[in-house]
């Protein structure tokens, strides 16, 4: 999709908002095992009959940097160790929640959350 680039103004208001408002992450307070659990036996179940490719797409340079002591940040980058230690076969991780460990900008995001397509093919050489 096509996505009109925003004003500078605009664009620093709206990023803002992601970070105060943490993505609308308010109840991701702790990791729940048992949910965990249900999406691992969906992933093994499902890798038995076609390949499972999970996409981990990263956060804004600016929030990570700005809310990386977050809990909530703590816990999604906990649950990308626990989902990288699966090792099913015929199931891939692709990406990483940690936008510095890939070189992601700013320009690389639409709207301060969501990846452009370009960054998504090229970064995440994916689609």
């Amino acid at each position: 999709s096509i996505h009109k680039p925003l004003s500078t103004r605009k664009r620093a208001l709206e990023i803002e908002h992601f970070i105060r408002e943490m993505y609308q992450m308010k109840n991701f307070d702790s990791i729940q095992p048992s949910r965990m659990l249900i999406f691992k036996d969906w992933a093994l179940k499902n890798s038995l009959t076609a390949p499972i490719t999970i996409v981990l797409s990263p956060f804004h340079p600016t929030l990570f940097k700005q809310r990386i002591s977050d809990r909530r940040v703590k816990n999604i980058l906990a649950t990308e160790r626990i989902v990288r230690r699966w090792n099913h076969a015929n199931t891939q991780v692709i990406g990483t929640f940690y936008s510095r460990d890939s070189n992601y900008i700013d320009s690389d995001f639409y709207d301060g959350f969501h990846l452009t397509d370009e960054a998504v093919r090229v970064k995440l050489s994916v689609f």
